[in-house]
């Protein structure tokens, strides 16, 4: 990862700018975009990932998981 993408793809804080080098530097996760139930799945696409913060990336999960439908089966 470069400097130019230390910043979350969603909500664009930068996490090394406002909490220093220390804590920030490592605070981005990558979330894939492609819902991998819907495709194949054949090999990794770094152009199908985001960098993106903890809370943007639970918020992503979060709508997935609303968008899914109900399993009556439970």
């Amino acid at each position: 990862m470069t400097d130019s993408n230390k910043i979350c793809e969603f909500c664009n804080v930068n996490f090394k700018n406002k909490y220093g080098p220390e804590l920030g530097e490592f605070f981005l996760e990558l979330h894939e975009t492609l819902d991998l139930k819907k495709t194949k799945y054949k090999k990794i696409d770094i152009s199908n990932f985001k960098v993106i913060c903890p809370n943007c990336h639970k918020i992503e999960h979060e709508k997935m998981r609303m968008r899914k439908p109900m399993d009556n089966n439970v």
